[in-house]
């Protein structure tokens, strides 16, 4: 059933409007590995229950983001997503969280999807902060604040994603 589902995405992506152009760097891996890839598979389903579904644009921080945390751009269309069109543009968008991680450090398996799934998360500037420098693993935790009334607060919630993440790189 899962199979099914995931082909049904993959046929559907086509059914997308949004203005927002894919540009994929490394090569483009076949549906079959991509989709029987565990890990893959996991990080998405995981990164579906962090960031929660939503049909309409909502604010996320200083971004407006729609379906599963998708940022919006001025020049997105997107003014209402169903839960298949949002899975498939929350795995295109993790995909370029990949290329990017990929083409920058030269990361592999686990480490490229703890680090994708982080970049995802927190940004590529937070992630380049992250990666270029020193002690990865013991600096990893820190990234688990959020804004309250404009003051940074420890998420336990965001802490959890964090620690997850750790585990996944350290695989």
């Amino acid at each position: 059933m899962k199979k099914l589902i995931l082909i049904a995405l993959y046929l559907f992506t086509a059914s997308i409007t949004c203005n927002e152009t894919y540009t994929i760097k490394t090569p483009e891996p076949t549906f079959k590995q991509l989709y029987s890839n565990e890990m893959f598979n996991r990080c998405i389903s995981e990164l579906k229950i962090i960031e929660g579904f939503r049909s309409h644009p909502y604010p996320d921080g200083r971004f407006m983001a729609i379906g599963y945390g998708h940022q919006l751009r001025k020049a997105d269309t997107l003014k209402h997503v169903t839960k298949i069109q949002a899975e498939i543009v929350l795995i295109k968008d993790f995909k370029i969280r990949i290329d990017w991680v990929h083409e920058r450090y030269g990361f592999t398996g686990n480490k490229l999807l703890a680090a994708a799934r982080f970049t995802f998360n927190m940004g590529v500037r937070r992630a380049a902060y992250l990666f270029d420098g020193a002690n990865v693993e013991a600096r990893w935790l820190l990234y688990c604040k959020r804004r309250v009334n404009g003051k940074l607060v420890k998420s336990n919630h965001i802490l959890r994603s964090r620690q997850r993440e750790l585990e996944l790189w350290r695989l």
